[in-house]
């Protein structure tokens, strides 16, 4: 598990992964992040897509945890 995406959660900041690994135990997808499927560029890039339509929510992407 990346200490980066941990860092990057714990400053409301949303992550955008591949959904691999241990990301999926800390990402929720279009909450607090992104999961695109593995290898799929089109996916990762609807998940940047999805930042930037919900920047203006961003206090939202803080996790409760």
């Amino acid at each position: 598990m990346p200490n980066t995406v941990l860092e990057s959660l714990s400053c409301g900041t949303p992550v955008i992964a591949y959904n691999i690994g241990g990301l999926p135990d800390m990402i929720d997808h279009l909450k607090n992040g992104y999961l695109a499927r593995p290898k799929s560029i089109d996916d990762l890039t609807n998940g940047i897509r999805w930042y930037f339509n919900n920047i203006k929510n961003k206090d939202s992407f803080r996790s409760s945890a």
